[in-house]
């Protein structure tokens, strides 16, 4: 929280398709969605792309 520079986070959407059977593949996908929401406490602007159109969901509108 105190780094003084710009940092771009690229990451995958798991969490809106099919989840997986596998014990493994679900815990994959938990975890992934709660490291996302962790970051996306601390960061200052969130864009969710969606089949290339970019959806501001914090920070400059």
């Amino acid at each position: 929280p105190q780094l003084k520079s710009d940092i771009i986070l690229v990451s995958n959407e798991t969490g809106l398709g099919v989840v997986p059977m596998g014990e493994t593949s679900r815990r994959f996908v938990d975890e992934a969605g709660r490291l996302h929401q962790g970051l996306g406490q601390l960061a200052d602007k969130v864009v969710f792309c969606v089949a290339g159109f970019p959806m501001i969901l914090k920070g400059e509108k």
